[in-house]
């Protein structure tokens, strides 16, 4: 039978500001049903109503007069459907007024409960007696209208009762409540209240009478009962399966065998069906990537509520209330426990419900994902074996088909996730599969198989492989196609990276020990005889971070070309060089293959540069260090001469001694030398200074001498009168263009350590930094170079001397 909507198109009328309630009903098809709006017609949805999706039930506080059409979908289990228009009158709030015309007769010394009944106007009431007064021991609930008590004395006591709704409009009816007294043996509805039902589930409830003469009789004269509930007129118990909701009042009458009469007002509440939480569990979030997840309630009265009562969402999850949306970015990975409560809106019996849930949050790299990306063609008549490979996710894993089909002749196994069998029918195959970990993780994907009548040419179809690490478990599949299957795999030529190797189902597999890139050549021979061959290069990293040897530039010359290579270590060749912080001097530039170049601006200031260099290996690890680079503006025409001597006798004193002459090119913009002119000279660990204790230069600023320290012994014998004793010495010649200069340092003591010397040191072949610093005025000139020293200790003298290399002591 078709799935049809039998609710009648012209549904009950409503009341603006009142509840209403309209279950929609259905038949045939396949349950359960789905029930939505429809946007195929017509919108128009009173303001205030909603329609529960998994009960069809029309509920809510209408708050707009008018008369509404709209169309409503019901969808089975099989996604057959049936639409239909309903239309809706909403009425203007009707006039208010009292329903109960009069009020059962208490009987004194015995409980009581009444209620006056209200329809029209607006929620909420307000009652209050107008005049006169209730019996003695009886009390009007101003907010519901009910009259309960226990009656103290018999009589009539006549009152007036007054209503005022939240408009402030009024309705006034006057009541006359006869007391009767206690030894009457009237019929009485003894139950007052009755408990609340709920939509779909079974209700029983028996009513009782009091005194009259047994047994009764039971009716219902005015009002209706819920649909659903029946009154059994022989036992007073009401029952069935309430299919309604919401707040019903009538009013039963019952009759005893004397045809004595009680009347009673009741009121039941029918509940929705019970609150309940519509979602199981809750997916697994990737650190890093955007998690939603809408937690669906089911049942109850909308709206609902979601809050975290007990535990906390992963770090940057949060839960919105008003839609039970649990989004955001996770921070951390981790498994975290938290509990929701659910509540509804019910006004009669507000429901909550919680329930524990689950996030677990993994990395990038755990995430559940696919690897296989593709599958290979299959031939009609041929055995197809391929397998939906996953990585990631929460072990042990299924796999279904989510739509589309496979090739007539192949099957999905859903615990391992191959598809197998013989293809029967040529053609093009598009399909979904879906992968669910055990966590009730769930990714899809679709795949594509082609079902040629005969294969193609047999190729290798892997354009490239994955790198590997050292120590890490690496797998790659070589995938190919064409020919006839199965195919068979073996390495020709070259060799793999040391711990892995080739199955003849082209898987490489292993766990690399040594890093480098090795390259090969895989042949694939099919089941004709068929082959292809294709070559590759296989990467293997180490996670051993690479490390810069260069500590120190040469210094660069103003005007000059300049090359200094920077060297590195470790890490995975080849490197990536630049630039991160700081600048280079002007004129110069890096290479990405860490080569500094260039010539440094001609005349650029002496100045000193630091900068920071990044190095990146091949897998993208990095180091980096900081570096100095020197601008020099005085360029030494030779190589300066040095000589070193050291005393290691420490019974005679003043023997250690320093000679150093350079020569160098007239810098420009360099003054005359004067009372101004200042030179520093640094060798290896040790700086001499110019001084004015004795200075001298020539009228025409060419030459310059200084003197400082006294070596004279002093009279009192204790040693030299002032030590050590340095001498300098500058001179210009214009014919040459040069400058030359002679530092002489004597009778300094314990100068060995300058040098990098100690007495224990026979012979020593090195390279000593050299640095000259020239001032005159404001003018400053430095120069630097390394000068090759060989220095050689004579047992005999118990000297030691250093000098240039290729000259001798």
């Amino acid at each position: 039978m078709g799935l049809e909507i039998t609710t009648d198109s012209a549904l009950p009328e409503a009341v603006a500001g009142q509840l209403y309630s309209m279950q929609f009903s259905a038949m045939g098809g396949e349950p359960p049903y789905w029930w939505d709006w429809s946007d195929n017609f017509i919108e128009d949805i009173p303001p205030g109503l909603s329609l529960s999706t998994n009960t069809g039930m029309l509920l809510g506080v209408p708050t707009t007069p008018g008369e509404y059409a709209f169309d409503v979908t019901v969808t089975d289990a099989d996604e057959d459907f049936d639409i239909q228009v309903f239309t809706l009158v909403v009425n203007s709030t009707g006039a208010l007024r009292i329903v109960t015309q009069s009020l059962p007769s208490p009987v004194m010394g015995m409980a009581y409960r009444a209620a006056i009944a209200v329809d029209g106007g607006k929620r909420p009431y307000r009652f209050s007696l107008e005049a006169g007064g209730l019996p003695a021991g009886l009390a009007l609930s101003t907010n519901t209208g009910e009259i309960v008590g226990t009656p103290e004395s018999e009589g009539e006591a006549p009152c007036t009762v007054r209503v005022q709704d939240a408009l402030g409009s009024n309705a006034v009816h006057e009541y006359l409540i006869n007391v009767e007294p206690a030894e009457t043996n009237t019929l009485r509805i003894a139950t007052l209240t009755l408990p609340y039902g709920r939509a779909g589930s079974e209700y029983d409830y028996a009513l009782q009478s009091e005194g009259g003469v047994q047994p009764c009789s039971w009716e219902v004269i005015e009002g209706m009962l819920p649909t659903g509930i029946v009154l059994y007129a022989g036992s007073g118990i009401l029952h069935g399966t309430p299919s309604q909701t919401g707040l019903f009042w009538f009013v039963v009458r019952a009759t005893d065998a004397g045809m004595g009469k009680a009347e009673q007002l009741l009121e039941l509440a029918i509940e929705p069906v019970e609150l309940a939480f519509g979602t199981a569990g809750l997916p697994p979030a990737v650190q890093s990537n955007a998690y939603e997840v809408a937690i669906a309630a089911v049942g109850g009265v909308q709206p609902y509520h979601w809050a975290v009562v007990e535990g906390a969402p992963p770090p940057g999850l949060s839960l919105l209330g008003d839609t039970g949306l649990l989004g955001g970015t996770p921070a951390l990975t981790g498994v975290y426990w938290f509990v929701i409560r659910v509540t509804d809106a019910s006004s009669i019996a507000p429901g909550s419900v919680d329930r524990l849930f689950t996030v677990k949050v993994f990395t990038q790299d755990e995430a559940l994902n696919f690897l296989t990306q593709t599958l290979p063609d299959a031939v009609r008549l041929d055995a197809y074996h391929e397998q939906i490979r996953l990585s990631g996710g929460t072990p042990p894993y299924r796999w279904e088909l989510s739509t589309g089909t496979l090739p007539p002749g192949l099957t999905l196994s859903t615990n391992t996730g191959s598809i197998l069998g013989t293809p029967s029918t040529t053609g093009q195959y598009s399909f979904m599969i879906s992968a669910i970990d055990s966590d009730n993780w769930t990714i899809s994907r679709f795949f594509s198989i082609k079902v040629p009548e005969t294969a193609g040419p047999l190729s290798i179809d892997t354009a490239g492989l994955d790198d590997a690490w050292i120590g890490i478990d690496y797998e790659e599949t070589l995938c190919a196609s064409g020919g006839r299957k199965p195919y068979s795999w073996q390495v020709t030529e070259g060799t793999l990276p040391p711990g892995l190797s080739l199955a003849s189902n082209g898987t490489i597999a292993g766990m690399p020990f040594e890093n480098g890139a090795w390259a090969f050549s895989v042949k694939v021979t099919d089941l004709s005889g068929d082959q292809s061959l294709r070559g590759y290069v296989l990467r293997v990293f180490t996670d051993e971070l690479p490390a810069i040897m260069t500590e120190e530039l040469p210094c660069a010359q103003a005007g000059l070309a300049y090359h200094a290579a920077l060297e590195a270590t470790g890490g995975n060749p080849p490197y990536t060089w630049k630039l991160t912080d700081g600048e280079l001097p002007p004129g110069l530039s890096l290479s990405s293959d860490g080569i500094i170049q260039g010539i440094p601006a001609a005349g650029s200031p002496s100045d000193s540069y630091v900068f920071d260099i990044e190095l990146v290996d091949d897998a993208g690890l990095a180091e980096s260090t900081c570096l100095e680079l020197d601008i020099d503006n005085l360029r030494f025409v030779e190589m300066p001469g040095v000589r070193v001597s050291i005393n290691w006798n420490w019974d005679w004193y003043d023997r250690d001694s320093i000679r150093v002459r350079f020569k160098a090119f007239v810098p420009p913009g360099i003054g005359l030398f004067g009372a101004d002119t200042e030179l520093e000279v640094s060798l290896a660990g040790y700086t001499a200074f110019s001084g004015d204790e004795k200075l001298s230069f020539a009228p025409n600023g060419y030459s310059w001498r200084c003197r400082e320290g006294d070596a004279r012994w002093d009279p009192s014998g204790g040693g030299r009168m002032d030590v050590p004793v340095t001498s300098m010495r500058l001179k210009r010649s214009a014919a040459k263009g040069t400058i030359t200069g002679i530092v002489r340092v004597k009778f300094d003591d314990g100068i060995g350590s300058d040098f990098d010397l100690d007495d224990t040191t026979a012979s020593l072949s090195t390279n000593y930094p050299f640095e000259v610093i020239l001032s005159t005025g404001s003018n400053s000139f430095v120069g630097h170079a390394t000068i090759p020293v060989i220095y050689k200790y004579s047992y005999s003298s118990q000297r030691g001397k250093a000098r240039n290399a290729g000259k001798t002591n």
